[in-house]
């Protein structure tokens, strides 16, 4: 049987990517590629990922019920293929983008989640052990 051809990722589109950054000016966000999309951050800390012409945020406790309340989508990446749900990460709704202190306001958001996350994470990573030399 032959193999089926790997999916291509949505192409990412410079212009729409340089919107975004112009829109989040108010939290100095940079971008760059990642995994086919593009990642969101300020400061070193993802905080965001576009893939094709959808953005996407980091959630957590403090900011999930706006996804919630306007039914935002994870992340699916490659949704042909049976793709991962990325539940971290949510559609950031398009009137959100349309107005850059809503956007600016919402990616604060996200930064503090971002930065909850990975201060969690490195709190619970488990040591490494060393390892013992023969006798």
């Amino acid at each position: 049987m032959p193999r089926r051809a790997a999916a291509k990722p949505p192409p990412v589109n410079p212009a729409f990517t340089q919107f975004l950054v112009d829109q989040l000016a108010g939290v100095d966000a940079s971008a760059r590629r990642l995994f086919g999309g593009v990642g969101l951050y300020v400061d070193g800390v993802m905080f965001g990922f576009v893939y094709g012409e959808r953005v996407y945020f980091k959630v957590g406790p403090a900011n999930v019920a706006a996804y919630d309340g306007v039914d935002a989508a994870p992340l699916i990446y490659a949704p042909d293929k049976k793709g991962q749900r990325v539940v971290s990460l949510r559609e950031v709704p398009g009137e959100v983008l349309d107005d850059p202190d809503e956007a600016a306001a919402w990616a604060r958001a996200a930064l503090t989640a971002a930065v909850r996350a990975r201060a969690v994470k490195t709190a619970v990573a488990p040591r490494r052990r060393r390892s013992r030399s023969p006798p």
